[in-house]
């Protein structure tokens, strides 16, 4: 279900905004995604210490019902004749995937691949290195970063193309990944999620942005769950891929690998779609 809502809510975003403003207005969606992801491991980790799992589930639970009565406040645009023919269209390869958009998306799960090992690996690197005490507030620092953030990066993405925001954010998103590998102490750490949130935060909003705007209307909504489902893919199966490589390197050369890696992808990126959009974006 969380697939579905995520998808839908997206979807509907997406049509809302005004074609011109698309990487603000999902500059904006996206912080609240990134709030939530920052701030639910935060409260679940403080019920943990404090409560047992069935105080959790409660909680998740009232939360969920809260979130349902919400979802029927919400004014969402009608289908038009094309979307449901798409909708209406059958099972085929072609209605769960959209095609054009499959190689950006390649470079959205190969970074959710890179950030996976954040979420699974932080806690135990951090602990291993004494710096537990700071892990817990390693996801508060990386929120408040994307909270800033992304709006002037979807803003900018507007004015300027996705370029200007992707290459440096790959970038960014090596320097924080190297920054873990080398942490010692706090301050390095931290630094390090600051520039995750910056690298990141921008790329999943930008990619987003992209996908959208490559499709006509009525394919936005197929378009917006082959970028969930590349996403879920890489934030899934990253940890397994990656938890093979941890007896040979070890936490802290893991992060330094990804770090170069998240940097070469700056290539893959130019090659699956930085190029087109340097050919789209009008002269100067």
């Amino acid at each position: 279900m969380v697939g579905v809502v995520a998808t839908a809510t997206a979807t509907v975003v997406a049509h809302l905004i005004p074609v011109t403003r698309r990487g603000e207005g999902l500059g904006y969606f996206g912080v609240s995604t990134s709030l939530a992801t920052a701030i639910g491991p935060f409260i679940g980790i403080l019920m943990i210490q404090r409560t047992d799992f069935d105080v959790i589930l409660i909680f998740c639970t009232s939360i969920s019902v809260v979130c349902f009565f919400v979802g029927l406040m919400l004014r969402v645009p009608e289908l038009s004749h094309e979307q449901r023919a798409v909708s209406d269209a059958g099972f085929r390869f072609g209605n769960l995937l959209e095609r054009q958009v499959i190689p950006v998306c390649t470079v959205m799960l190969l970074t959710g691949v890179f950030y996976s090992s954040v979420l699974s690996y932080l806690n135990i690197y951090a602990i291993e290195k004494g710096l537990a005490d700071a892990a817990s507030f390693f996801f508060m620092v990386y929120a408040v970063t994307v909270l800033v953030s992304r709006p002037f990066a979807g803003r900018m993405m507007d004015s300027r193309g996705a370029n200007m925001i992707m290459y440096p954010s790959l970038v960014l998103m090596g320097v924080g990944l190297a920054c873990l590998g080398l942490a010692q102490s706090a301050l390095v750490l931290l630094a390090g999620a600051v520039f995750l949130g910056l690298g990141f935060g921008s790329v999943q909003i930008c990619i987003q942005a992209i996908v959208i705007k490559m499709v006509e209307p009525d394919r936005i909504g197929l378009a917006t769950s082959t970028f969930f489902i590349f996403v879920d893919a890489g934030l899934g199966f990253g940890p397994y891929l990656l938890g093979l490589l941890v007896p040979y390197l070890g936490y802290g050369d893991l992060y330094l690998l990804l770090g170069i890696l998240s940097v070469m992808s700056v290539l893959l990126y130019h090659l699956m779609h930085g190029a087109q959009e340097r050919k789209r974006l009008p002269t100067p």
